[in-house]
């Protein structure tokens, strides 16, 4: 629940960005199409939200969030920075 602090709501620390589950493959054919990157359905939706959400540090969060997900898979750290940053700067523009 999110707390009044002299009239300014602070927004609640898990309360997240909705993403329409219908965006998520319309983003993966715009991402194939315009800029030759195939994703995932994962890296889609973290690129959405970090695309809606508010905050000011999206990107370096949305390349770290990237980065772990592709390290998880097995692609070697220094790869998987280099291909999230190349992700987030082809979306970003």
């Amino acid at each position: 629940m999110a707390k009044k602090v002299k009239g300014y709501i602070q927004p609640s620390v898990d309360r997240g960005v909705y993403v329409p589950y219908v965006l998520i493959p319309l983003w993966q054919m715009k991402l194939r199409e315009r800029y030759g990157i195939d994703v995932d359905r994962e890296i889609v939706r973290i690129i959405l939200e970090e695309k809606y959400s508010q905050s000011t540090w999206k990107w370096s969060r949305a390349v770290k969030r990237i980065e772990d997900i592709l390290a998880k898979r097995g692609v070697s750290r220094e790869n998987a920075v280099r291909l999230a940053k190349s992700i987030v700067k082809a979306v970003s523009g």
